[in-house]
């Protein structure tokens, strides 16, 4: 999440668009394959939940239990639900749908998928219990009312109110075997955990995540297994791959380049559903607070930055939505630089000396762009003071154990899993979000319709109009358009990394 990346050329997306929706259908047609070796990868966080998945939708963690576990569906990079572990759904009413799931899948302690399952999984996070753990999972799935079994291989999902893309939203939860959960609870479930994914755990500690093939997996991984690293500094993934030690690495920065291609690897840049952002805190009094103000802010950023410190790869942010989820905009355009305007605006607010800020960052990663925004500010007599947090303390201030301390802090518009620009307004930057740091009144009524609205032009008109107005209210520095950039071995071949998600069944290394 806090991550900061770049988003690739319209060319290379479409490239990625292509090749992605065809492997949809090679993994469904996928049979069994002879294993060739395991894949080592270095990561910057394990998850610390560890094989719990209704934690967090932080692309990190989403990266090892998407190796685990599966959701009913998947969104590719069209905005649309793909089959998963449902093989096909229906709209029963505007608070009902009902999924027909697919058969002879197993859970990797060899339980067959059946609507128990789902109807455990649904009743886990809306629990009193999930609503605090599920944290963004169950942000993302607050209207969910509850699940029902129908048959076996038929559940019913209802919602609290209508749920025109309950199918997109349900990317969000990945399924647990019930007995086990039952049986062990959270906390032991997540040491021994049972998914339907293509990789099995042997061991996890807080170095290294060891899984295996599973041979029994409704979709086939082509190699032996996957040994995942903790290794957080971006210097020592990269030197672990130039050494050979690790075979991909994740999250690096554009920089990087030169030195994986010496090694013989290549850097694997996908786009992503997400929109950095300097977020700021609606309940904190002050001159931020004023309209004019915010966009001072945004006119003051010289978007000139992401060339220079992405290497020419990202597009500047405009609006709560990254151009790879639906409801973005193009015809709204990131803010100019424009110092003077600037000025004037702080003028016309009543502040034309400026005034001081602090603002809360996790730097890992993204420290010489929250140095470039505070230069920025800056320089039209808005000094600000960078104070950095951990991520846990950062999701600590999101979750409400802790407060936030300035009046600025590094978030995101995340659009993953379902890829719709109001996963990210839903669940944390709108008067929904008990937090309120986003909070516009004036808005939430078309915020309301589009939630419940079936109509897809209907829809997409009322995302047009939040767009906008999110746009010009500024409820945040519009930073960049997230990608993801890592580093791949020239022996693990078919690798791909499009909107956080992972084809890790079609890897396969070279002999």
């Amino acid at each position: 999440m806090e991550n900061l990346g770049r988003l690739a050329s319209d060319r290379g997306l479409q490239r990625w668009k292509r090749g992605l929706s065809v492997s949809f259908v090679a993994l469904m047609l996928a049979g069994p394959a002879a294993a060739q070796g395991v894949v080592k990868i270095g990561t910057n966080n394990l998850p610390v939940t560890r094989g719990d998945p209704t934690t967090s939708l932080t692309f990190q963690y989403l990266y090892v239990w998407q190796s685990m576990f599966d959701a009913l569906t998947i969104v590719d990079e069209q905005g649309k639900p793909q089959p998963r572990l449902a093989a096909s759904w229906q709209n029963i009413s505007p608070t009902t749908w009902q999924f027909k799931l697919r058969p002879g899948v197993k859970f990797h302690n060899g339980a067959p998928l059946t609507a128990e399952a789902i109807v455990t999984s649904v009743e886990v996070l809306i629990s009193d219990d999930g609503k605090v753990k599920g944290g963004p999972v169950y942000g993302a799935l607050r209207n969910l009312a509850g699940a029902k079994r129908i048959d076996d291989m038929t559940v019913e999902i209802s919602t609290a109110t209508p749920g025109p893309i309950l199918p997109s939203e349900l990317a969000a939860l990945r399924i647990a075997e019930p007995k086990a959960w039952t049986q062990l609870g959270r906390e032991g479930f997540s040491r021994q955990p049972a998914g339907t994914g293509p990789f099995r755990q042997v061991s996890w500690d807080d170095t290294k995540i060891v899984l295996t093939r599973f041979d029994d997996a409704w979709i086939k991984p082509k190699v032996d297994g996957l040994e995942i690293l903790n290794l957080p500094e971006m210097a020592s993934r990269v030197q672990a791959f130039a050494s050979g030690q690790i075979d991909v690495a994740w999250t690096l920065s554009a920089d990087t380049k030169s030195q994986v291609e010496r090694a013989g690897g290549r850097l694997s840049v996908g786009p992503t559903p997400s929109v950095a952002a300097m977020m700021i805190h609606a309940q904190k009094p002050g001159p931020t607070q004023d309209k004019r103000v915010r966009q001072a802010f945004n006119y003051a950023l010289n978007k000139a930055y992401a060339d220079t410190l992405f290497g020419g790869l990202a597009k500047a942010g405009s609006q709560p939505g990254a151009s790879s989820v639906r409801g973005y905009q193009a015809d709204i355009k990131p803010y100019p630089f424009d110092t003077a305007k600037a000025k004037q605006l702080l003028t016309e607010a009543g502040y034309p000396n400026g005034f001081p800020l602090s603002a809360e960052i996790v730097i890992t990663g993204a420290k010489d762009m929250y140095e470039a925004v505070a230069n920025d500010l800056a320089r039209i007599g808005v000094p600000t003071v960078l104070k950095p947090i951990t991520l846990p303390d950062l999701l600590a201030r999101r979750d409400g154990r802790k407060e936030f301390e300035a009046e600025l802090f590094g978030y995101n518009f995340g659009g993953q899993p379902s890829n719709d620009m109001m996963r990210g307004i839903n669940s944390f930057h709108s008067c929904l979000f008990p937090r309120k740091w986003t909070c516009f009144p004036e808005i939430e009524p078309v915020i309301a319709m589009v939630n419940a609205e079936f109509d897809e032009k209907k829809r997409d008109a009322g995302l047009r109009q939040i767009a906008q107005y999110y746009h010009e209210n500024a409820p945040g520095i519009w930073l960049e358009e997230q990608i993801e950039i890592d580093a791949v071995s020239a022996k693990v071949r078919n690798y791909r990394n499009v909107n956080w998600v992972i084809n890790f069944p079609e890897w396969e290394l070279a002999r």
